[in-house]
């Protein structure tokens, strides 16, 4: 179902294409629902980081496509050059072996811990963590003390909107998410009520697009450091900043 879905998705969009587009060069974009960064809604391709990436393909004559599969599916897509780039991607030691980093991010994501309004739980540090049922998008990168804590019981689920619903019915006892993307799913699943923000943070990370290695040693193309180019270039005159004050919450 999810490979029609994904057909579809790209049916629709090249139907639409202008016709000058299909003279430029195609860049695949891979990712997975993270809103409002990304996301696909009523079969558009939606979110922040999306418009980023589209204006900078612009910039560059430069025509994407974007393509949905679930996060696990999406790294070893483009890790193993079926697709040009992921986003939005954390930076670790690990993947910098298979992806190339425009030296500009894309944003920058705060890693928050949210419970229950009741839940009278008190995390003040990492190590408070330890022996808890955390919630967590599974093949996500949390920093790497959480990540390499064993000690720290994590749930992993395939989608945040299934990590709010755990928590709801108490299924864990806290989950990390994003602060940006907490406030998304609970306002548009009507839970604003229900949560609480803890005032420990997780981490606070950059997330950017990342271009396999696999690909561009193919292609012979330097994508990421033409990409470092022209982030530098919108951070300076002020799109990056208006986009994401267009999508506060």
């Amino acid at each position: 179902m999810k490979n029609i879905f994904t057909i579809v998705l790209m049916t629709v969009w090249f139907y639409f294409m202008p016709i000058h587009a299909l003279k430029a060069e195609i860049l695949e974009f891979v990712f997975s629902d993270f809103p409002p960064f990304e996301y696909v809604e009523s079969l558009s391709v939606k979110g922040i980081n999306k418009e980023i990436l589209e204006e900078a393909c612009h910039r560059l004559n430069l025509t994407p496509v974007f393509l949905k599969l679930p996060w696990k599916r999406a790294l070893a897509y483009v890790k193993h050059g079926n697709g040009d780039a992921i986003f939005s991607l954390f930076k670790n030691k690990e993947r910098l072996k298979y992806y190339n980093y425009p030296d500009e991010n894309l944003n920058t994501v705060k890693m928050v811990l949210i419970t229950n309004k009741k839940n009278e739980i008190k995390i003040n540090m990492l190590q408070d963590l330890r022996g808890k049922q955390v919630g967590v998008y599974r093949g996500s990168s949390y920093g790497k003390a959480f990540d390499d804590d064993d000690l720290i019981i994590k749930d992993a689920v395939n989608n945040n909107e299934i990590l709010l619903k755990k928590q709801l019915i108490g299924r864990t006892q806290v989950i990390v998410m994003d602060e940006r993307v907490a406030k998304y799913w609970c306002k548009k699943l009507s839970l604003e009520n229900n949560f609480k923000t803890l005032p420990y943070v997780v981490t606070m990370k950059h997330t950017y697009v990342a271009f396999s290695k696999a690909k561009e040693k193919l292609t012979k193309k330097g994508w990421s450091i033409q990409f470092s180019s022209v982030l530098k270039e919108m951070k300076n005159d002020g799109f990056i900043e208006a986009l994401n004050s267009k999508y506060k919450f």
